[in-house]
């Protein structure tokens, strides 16, 4: 792929231990991907972090140091301003995922900023800059996927509840949302692909549920759940 033909992302990554040099290869390293023309910037101090927060600039990707500079009041070794930025960018920007980007790599740590909404945890080390680079890449791949799946499922949705689609374009557009991954990618997906098979069994209860035991499973529950076509 062409460097013209590249999307262009926006990253923003929270890291107050950044100089200039650390910049500059973090950027020259992010200029290699062949799947995206990344543009990167960073938020080095609390001042800058509380701008980004605010909302003065919205970008594709957040990246998020754990160990971030603190007011001296919360020197305790246990707090991680990183988790509370993770927590805050989760609510603020739900459609940008997050990598935290971390020499902290405990379990707790990782268990936690996961909970929190990040994607992926990447530890700092060797060939750090390269691991993380590669873990962005394969999150916004994931994402990409992610909302073509809930573009489907609204596809099916839509045609199941007008009656616009006939009894076998039904059943093909329907397996279409299950290998897409719809429901097993959960969040909007799951509940729009749920609701859209509930609306073709209403109308036509023939319709056979699919193969896969565990999106059975929560259609069947799905159709408890909800009151029977008069």
């Amino acid at each position: 792929m062409s460097a013209d033909e590249r999307a262009e992302i926006s990253v923003l990554i929270f890291e107050d231990e950044a100089d200039d040099s650390r910049i500059e290869s973090m950027r020259r390293e992010f200029s290699l991907s062949t799947d995206f023309r990344f543009r990167v910037e960073y938020a080095k101090n609390q001042d800058e972090y509380a701008e980004y927060l605010a909302g003065k600039e919205s970008f594709h990707i957040y990246v998020v140091d754990l160990e971030l500079e603190r007011a001296p009041s919360r020197a305790d070794a246990s707090f991680r301003l990183g988790h509370t930025v993770v927590e805050i960018l989760t609510c603020e920007s739900p459609s940008s995922p997050i990598v935290v980007y971390s020499a902290y790599n405990s379990q707790e740590d990782i268990i936690r900023a996961i909970a929190q909404g990040a994607k992926d945890f990447v530890q700092k080390g060797e060939n750090g800059p390269a691991r993380l680079r590669h873990a962005v890449e394969q999150v916004l791949k994931n994402n990409q996927a992610h909302l073509e799946d809930a573009r489907c499922a609204r596809d099916v949705l839509k045609g199941a509840t007008s009656g616009e689609l006939a009894q076998t374009d039904d059943a093909e557009a329907w397996y279409a949302v299950i290998a897409n991954g719809a429901i097993r990618a959960g969040g909007p997906s799951r509940y729009l692909a749920l609701k859209a098979y509930h609306e073709l069994r209403r109308n036509d209860p023939g319709l056979k549920l699919p193969p896969d035991p565990i999106v059975s499973y929560d259609l069947r529950s799905y159709e408890k759940s909800k009151p029977k076509k008069k």
